[in-house]
């Protein structure tokens, strides 16, 4: 990836990193790629980096390409890797039934990792397409309006 892509990607890991504080900003904003924990604003930016959680479905709503990293404490993550027998933990990827956007899960999430696949929407623009065209199906999968009636049930199938 380039370099702007790289420097992007350890400025949204360092910021994910850092635990929440309720005085803090919910995201940090870069000029092309944006670091989102929680509801993202409805900006056209070119790529986001989202913690994992109810922010990537928001995310895919509005069709922005992400990727989707998600870090724990090694045992509370030994426990979930037994209790929980998904492929993809993203909210997106589970509506829309396959990996549309990447996941870096504990070990597999770093900077370099992150820039990677950063600099894959920035690089690539047919896989960036076939991506926000995937995106497209997540308000209509939802049922359009009352989707969050609508991604309650779909969640609650997976429990």
């Amino acid at each position: 990836p380039s370099p702007n892509c790289s420097t992007y990607a350890r400025r949204c890991w360092s910021w994910l990193a850092r635990p929440s504080t309720s005085d803090r900003s919910n995201r940090r904003a870069t000029s092309s790629t944006e670091c989102w924990r929680t509801t993202p604003k409805t900006t056209r930016r070119s790529s986001s980096c989202v913690a994992s959680g109810t922010a990537t479905l928001e995310t895919g709503i509005i069709g922005r390409p992400m990727v989707v990293m998600y870090r724990t404490g090694l045992l509370t993550y030994q426990i979930a890797r037994r209790l929980v027998t998904l492929d993809k933990i993203a909210l997106v990827n589970l509506v829309l039934g396959e990996k549309a956007v990447p996941e870096l899960i504990q070990n597999e999430a770093s900077p370099e990792a992150l820039a990677a696949e950063l600099g894959r929407y920035w690089d690539d623009q047919a896989y960036r397409g076939k991506v926000i065209e995937k995106l497209k199906r997540v308000p209509e999968l939802l049922g359009g309006a009352g989707a969050s009636v609508n991604a309650a049930g779909v969640i609650e199938e997976y429990l």
